[in-house]
């Protein structure tokens, strides 16, 4: 039995903890030799309280605690406070664990317990919680200056709508004016440059009108609802029946899903993909526009595109937008869906440059996401990702 005390003695000194033991009552009879270190009490001293090393907020806490396990044979695992003599006025964080040791008929003869410094840990987590706090405060501030810019931003599209585009009007109606009255003075070069400026103001007008329904986009909150696109594909054709018929264009749909989202914004993409489609034609050609549908999973999803998604399939339907027209570069089908962005001379195929970007920002609203596939002269397939009604 002693060799057994002095081996465990021996390894107990090895250990970088602080180690005791204490009598089924309580009453601790061993220290090793880091205990004394650390303390500096005197190996030997009789009753060595704990009570004038323990942080004054944590001494109670601490007396509770380990009365509890002697009444209740009970283990515990707490932290505390031990005064650092090395430092005075200072304190160390420690991780106090006790366990009873029972013989066979289940009766404590022995408690083993360990003081584990833990005090650089609780400064780092403190330092990292800090950090989260300073993050979550310019977070706070970081939202609070998008709220002001989306605020200052419908500010700027109500002067879009109204001051911005009545001069413009002016301007219009006034070349006008001067073209049907004051024509037959101006000369074949006068004329010119009025019909110029003319097409110019037009061109402004478009873009302000474009500019006006992107930060609308922005600014708006998603409203979530039912909407049927097959009678969103419908109402947007017969809007566009004046250029199919014009064009001669050959329409093939299919039977299109309900989805939750917001029929004025899915009026808008279908608007933007059709018009482009019917457009970006070769001289001469007969447009052709295919709508298909198919479930997606996730993972097409994510491969398509940065958003994160969740879900299980078939949570996303794909709908298809395939085209006969000029097509583009595939390296470009990421750079389309930007802001004035144009892959083609504006004196060749009208528009703003806008347009894609606004379905882009469209299908995020709705937690989805868009891609296009194409080449050169083969036309144009854009792959359109929103959630299924159950989703």
């Amino acid at each position: 039995m002693e060799e057994q005390d002095f081996q465990f003695r021996q390894l107990a000194d090895f250990m970088p903890q602080l180690v005791w033991t204490a009598r089924p009552d309580g009453y601790v009879d061993y220290y090793n030799q880091q205990w004394y270190a650390y303390t500096g009490f005197e190996e030997g001293y009789g009753d060595q309280s704990w009570l004038p090393l323990l942080h004054p907020d944590d001494a109670q806490h601490c007396l509770d605690t380990w009365y509890n396990s002697v009444c209740t044979g009970e283990a515990y695992d707490i932290e505390y406070r031990f005064v650092d003599r090395k430092k005075p006025g200072t304190y160390r964080w420690f991780l106090g664990r006790a366990c009873p040791i029972k013989d066979k008929s289940g009766q404590i003869v022995k408690w083993f317990g360990t003081c584990t410094d833990i005090d650089e840990q609780k400064r780092r987590a403190a330092h990292l919680e800090q950090l989260v706090v300073e993050r979550t405060r310019q977070l706070d501030e970081a939202n609070a200056q998008l709220t002001r810019s989306n605020e200052q931003l419908q500010q700027f599209a109500s002067v879009a709508s109204h001051d911005l585009q009545e001069p413009l009007r002016k301007i219009h109606t006034f070349s006008k004016l001067l073209l049907e009255q004051y024509a037959h003075g101006l000369g074949e070069e006068g004329t010119d440059l009025l019909l110029r400026m003319q097409r110019a103001v037009e061109r402004m007008a478009e873009l302000i009108r474009a500019i006006l329904n992107y930060s609308r986009l922005t600014a708006s909150p998603y409203q979530l609802a039912p909407v049927d696109l097959g009678k969103v594909v419908a109402e947007t054709l017969a809007d566009l029946d004046l250029i199919i018929q014009e064009k001669q264009a050959v329409i093939e749909l299919c039977a299109l899903p309900n989805v939750p989202g917001d029929r004025f914004q899915l009026r808008q993409l279908f608007q933007n993909l059709f018009s482009n489609a019917l457009k970006f034609q070769p001289a001469g050609g007969r447009p052709l526009i295919r709508v298909t549908i198919q479930s997606a999973n996730p993972q097409a999803l994510a491969i398509n595109s940065s958003i994160p998604v969740e879900g299980k399939e078939p949570a996303y339907w794909e709908i298809g937008v395939l085209d006969n027209g000029i097509g583009f570069d595939g390296q470009h089908r990421d750079r389309i869906f930007s802001m004035f962005e144009r892959l083609n001379g504006r004196s060749r195929y009208a528009g703003s440059g806008i347009g894609l970007a606004i379905c882009k920002r469209i299908v995020e609203h709705h937690r989805g996401a868009i891609a296009a596939e194409s080449q050169p002269g083969a036309g144009a397939h854009f792959k359109i990702y929103l959630p299924a009604l159950d989703s």
